[in-house]
Order: C-alpha cells, then structure tokens, then sequence
C-alpha cells in the first residue's frame, strides 16, 4: 500500500504515537511531523493523508494557513481529532472540498485507527456502503440522497411500506430511517425488522425533526444505532455515518 500517512500529533503525542503503530500495523506508510512548516514541507511530500490533532499548536494561524494550503493544492484526505471547539476551528480553516473526516478528542486510539481504515481504505479501494434511505418527505429525501451519494450507494424510499417492501429482498449495511411517517412510521419499521430473523440486525439511524428530549429518549428506547437530526448540515451527516460505519459511538 503506497498511501502515505503523515500525523501531526504535537498536540496529543501518546495517543497520536499509538495511532502511528496501528496505521503501520495496517500496512500505511506512516510519518509523524511536528506542526512546523519547515517539518510539514518536507514530510508532506508523496503524502496521500493527512492525520491531524488539532490543539494550541497544531491550529496557530500560520500552520493552519499553510496546512490548508497545502491540503487544497495536492488534493490531500484529512482527518481531524480534537475536541468540538478545536475541530471547528481547523475545519474553518480547511478547504471545503477536503471531505475532512472529524474523531471526538474522547476517542481512543484504536477507534481513531479504525476510522481512518475504514475512510481512507474505501476510498482508495473504492469501495461504497449500500444506505437505504427513508422519508416521507420529497424535497428532505432529494437533499439527502444527493449529499450521501456523493460517498455511498443510495438507495430511497418515501414509505415505511416501501421500506420493509424492499429489505424483503435486499440487506443495505445502514438503513436512515424517519421516525415520523404517515401509517407506517420509523418505530413501527424498526420494530418490524427487529422481529424478522433476516432483518433484526440490520443497523437503523433514526432521522428526526424534532429535537426534543422526549423523542430523543423514547427513538434511543429502541436501540438504534444513532439519529440524525434534519437540520443537520452536510458535514455533520456525513461524519455521523462515518464515525458509523469506522465504529466510533454516537456522540450524545
């Protein structure tokens, strides 16, 4: 495998030290750089990804400028780990374009490892999850469906019956799924799968517009394997099911 990895973990030397051992272990070429601009120059050559801990070193103006400088002219993957504040921040910075992957700060350096596999090994395969994408609402369904497809295989539907029609024939490896739905809502398909043998471990995001503790504890009551609220915006959907499909839990 040719896809250099260079980490830039001043900010969290152990954990990203850690990460460095796991990505090599998984056939990365691995770099470690301090958040100079004389370091980063020159390990930055032949890279191909970018691990980036943000903190007070690594997001100083003039690394972060230089960094997203860089990201943007050599078409560089990025994933960020920080805190919220910090990920923002650095993601302000970076390129829109970058597809920046982002890990709470919380994560341990197994799941960071595990996420950037699951990230930069499926787009250098090209591999694509299956999503089955559910809701009643037309205009939401093509918004969503063209932001998901731009990294996965979309497949939607406007029901709930439309839903179970087609899991009686297919296994998508995620299922979003609205839980407010005229005559078959997201609760009752849930419920539904769960009492099929084939379809009972069929991961389920709930899509919800409503964000109140009430249908937050009674959609989580269900056991899915997260929710999106639908005021989210791309880049806070899209790293949910990243963090998903890398097995990082669902930050509350």
């Amino acid at each position: 495998m040719n896809h250099k990895v260079v980490t830039v973990g001043d900010d969290a030397p152990f954990v990203a030290a850690a990460c460095e051992r796991g990505l090599t272990a998984e056939g990365y070429p691995v770099v470690a750089s301090h958040a100079e601009i004389p370091d980063l120059s020159a390990r930055l050559k032949g890279a191909w990804a970018v691990l980036l801990f943000a903190g007070e070193q690594s997001l100083r103006p003039p690394i972060l400028n230089y960094l997203s400088e860089t990201v943007a002219r050599m078409g560089l993957k990025v994933v960020v780990v920080g805190s919220q504040a910090d990920v923002a921040r650095a993601r302000m910075a970076l390129p829109s374009g970058s597809g920046a992957l982002v890990i709470d700060s919380n994560s341990t350096a197994r799941q960071i490892v595990r996420a950037c596999v699951a990230a930069l090994g499926n787009e250098s395969e090209g591999v694509r999850h299956q999503l089955l994408l559910v809701d009643d609402d037309p205009t939401f369904l093509r918004v969503m469906r063209s932001w998901l497809s731009e990294e996965y295989d979309v497949v939607p539907v406007s029901s709930g019956t439309q839903a179970l029609q087609y899991l009686a024939n297919h296994r998508p490896e995620l299922v979003l799924l609205d839980y407010e739905m005229p005559v078959l809502n997201g609760p009752r398909v849930l419920k539904a799968m769960r009492s099929e043998s084939a379809l009972h471990d069929i991961p389920v995001i709930f899509l919800t517009g409503v964000d109140s503790r009430e249908q937050v504890t009674e959609a989580l009551s269900l056991h899915p394997a997260g929710y999106i609220l639908k005021n989210n915006d791309k880049r806070r959907v899209l790293d949910t099911i990243a963090a998903f499909f890398a097995g990082i839990p669902p930050q509350p």
